[in-house]
């Protein structure tokens, strides 16, 4: 299950774009290509942040600008729908950089108040990303989808890997629940 579990896309040619494929121990691993960028920017600049701590001399309203600066772009990508993957993929670079950086700053300051509205920023903006993103790019993926040949009986054929993944998995674990556990080591651990 685990090389296409984090596509959370159509394996399909429509949204090959969507997707990158890495190979790993002879198997295709593949992941969503926006949050790849989200997870790889925040990660490296939450590390940054902590290791250098570029900001240590910005007063804290000078960190609250500099870390909405870096993340707004973000919100352009809601307001304009780019067809080109690459701006797509700094749109998602900027959001995870700024959300490192707010990481980092409510990591390493020892102000209550900043690390308060700091956290309440990193809710708000993933709140917020979460929403918009709802609302305005999945409806136009939906559009998109609805309008593939190979949809069969409301079935897209492009989750069809997710799926038997998925399936197989269960199976799996299944099996092995009932190999090595007896039912009375199922109730001595439920108790």
């Amino acid at each position: 299950m685990l090389p296409i579990q984090f596509a959370h896309h159509p394996l399909c040619d429509k949204f090959e774009q969507e997707t990158l494929l890495f190979k790993i121990f002879q198997k295709n691993f593949y992941i969503c290509r926006g949050c790849f960028w989200v997870f790889l920017s925040t990660f490296l600049s939450l590390l940054f942040v902590i290791l250098f701590n570029p900001l240590k001399d910005l007063s804290v309203i000078e960190k609250i600008i500099v870390i909405i600066l870096i993340s707004s772009p973000t919100w352009i990508g809601f307001l304009y729908s780019f067809q080109h993957r690459i701006v797509k993929d700094l749109l998602r670079i900027s959001l995870g950089t700024g959300l490192g950086i707010a990481m980092g700053e409510l990591i390493l300051t020892p102000n209550l108040f900043y690390k308060i509205f700091t956290f309440g920023f990193i809710i708000a903006f993933i709140w917020t990303f979460s929403y918009l993103r709802r609302r305005f790019s999945r409806k136009e993926n939906h559009k998109l989808c609805l309008s593939c040949k190979k949809l069969n009986n409301d079935i897209c054929e492009g989750f069809k890997q997710q799926l038997e993944a998925q399936r197989q998995y269960s199976q799996e674990l299944s099996d092995y629940i009932q190999e090595n556990s007896s039912w009375r080591d199922i109730m001595q651990k439920l108790n």
